[in-house]
């Protein structure tokens, strides 16, 4: 029998929704650019982002626009303060949000 072959996971870098919408807004803008050219824009732009060109640049509108803008500002006051942020109190807040917003 022949060894089983797995692929190697591809990596891929965290992209904010504004950076995202960003890199829409500016492809919608730049449509003669291909993939590959809109990467090489904002990886250099944003250094710290490897954009690889088989990623996909869309943008999926948020479900609950409010809440997102809230988690947003407290993801980002929380951070300020060095506290370190954990998948349990990332959603014990949004729950906390959700109930405030009626959601």
């Amino acid at each position: 029998m022949s060894p089983i072959r797995f692929k190697p996971k591809q990596r891929h870098s965290a992209i904010s929704d504004d950076v995202k919408h960003q890199i829409c807004k500016w492809s919608t803008a730049n449509k003669s650019k291909r993939h590959k050219e809109i990467a090489k824009h904002f990886n250099e732009k944003y250094p710290n982002l490897n954009i690889e060109r088989t990623q996909t640049f869309k943008h999926k509108e948020v479900k609950f626009p409010a809440l997102e803008h809230a988690m947003s500002l407290w993801v980002e006051n929380v951070t300020a303060g060095s506290v370190i942020l954990t998948d349990l109190l990332i959603k014990e807040k949004a729950k906390i949000f959700a109930e405030a917003f009626n959601i």
